[in-house]
């Protein structure tokens, strides 16, 4: 069996290489790590021109038609050059939960601006409680769309626009409060969240 990476692949890997080397040199990933939100959102938009946030999200809903090995070589040339940021968590796990879960309504509404970059995605898992048991969630959904609770340790919050959670509904609207909980009338309540929009 050959394991070496294809043509495409390997053109994937040395731009990957060269682009992380022209716009992601120690420097910044040093300032990017001492950095309360620790995301370049100019960095973001030159990696969301080259198709990266959307490697998962099929051609029809405005991604790349990529693989998962496809992530695996560009996530190897990021890890390389210590790229900060919230790639793996949006353009990999957000991403891959709305393909597996998501509705085709829901595809359809959220992986083309995740795919474009315009949104960053993650997950809210944790309760107040520090539970991950399903009983244990304390979110609650009274109005369609619109989520009322707390979450822990959302992987980078400071950089959201969606969170999606457990409980099996979720909002869109903007959320923010002292960089630490959001309002409950408005959206999903995070310790970490500053700005983000949430969406199943």
């Amino acid at each position: 069996m050959d394991f070496r990476p294809s043509p495409a692949q390997q053109i994937l890997i040395s731009t990957a290489r060269a682009f992380l080397r022209q716009y992601c040199p120690p420097e910044l990933v040093q300032r990017l790590a001492l950095d309360e939100r620790g995301f370049d959102e100019t960095l973001w938009r030159r990696m969301a021109e080259l198709g990266w946030p959307g490697l998962l999200i099929p051609l029809e809903l405005g991604g790349s038609g990529g693989s998962l090995l496809d992530v695996i070589l560009l996530v190897e040339e990021m890890g390389r050059a210590g790229l900060p940021g919230p790639f793996v968590t949006s353009a990999v796990v957000a991403t891959s939960l709305v393909l597996a879960a998501g509705s085709p309504a829901q595809q359809k509404r959220l992986l083309p601006a995740l795919a474009a970059g315009e949104r960053v995605a993650s997950l809210a898992l944790l309760e107040e409680s520090g539970s991950f048991d399903l009983d244990a969630i304390a979110l609650e959904c009274t109005v369609p769309g619109r989520l009322s609770g707390r979450k822990l340790f959302v992987k980078d919050a400071l950089s959201l626009t969606i969170s999606s959670s457990p409980c099996g509904s979720a909002t869109t609207r903007a959320c923010s409060s002292c960089r630490r909980t959001a309002t409950a009338s408005r959206a999903c309540r995070s310790t970490r969240s500053a700005a983000r929009r949430s969406s199943k």
